[in-house]
């Protein structure tokens, strides 16, 4: 799997995935065909300042998370957020499944 984050500047989405790729924060992990983290050696100084970059801009606001939406009724609600992807209805939303909401799941 590979996640594609952004961030916004000045209402501008630039892709941050990447850019870290290009500037070598993430290397090829053979084993499990992922790509990986790496901020150490000849990437440790600059990744020490890229991040404290990217916490400053999550505190300032210029770098905002994606919006969230919690569906209702745990796994139940699959369904419902398929549908409203499929037609177009959500937009820039991740979903959140609850699983300890869905009836029968046990508590």
């Amino acid at each position: 799997m590979f996640l594609i984050a952004f961030f916004f500047i000045e209402g501008a989405a630039i892709p941050l995935a990447p850019m870290t790729v290009a500037l070598g924060l993430f290397a090829h992990d053979a084993v499990d065909n992922d790509m990986v983290g790496d901020v150490h050696g000849p990437t440790k100084d600059f990744g020490y300042v890229y991040f404290r970059y990217i916490s400053k801009g999550l505190d300032e606001g210029c770098l905002r998370a994606q919006q969230q939406l919690v569906v209702p009724g745990g796994l139940n609600g699959t369904e419902k957020a398929l549908t409203d992807l499929k037609g177009e209805e959500a937009s820039a939303v991740k979903y959140v499944f609850e699983i300890a909401d869905t009836p029968g799941a046990g508590h």
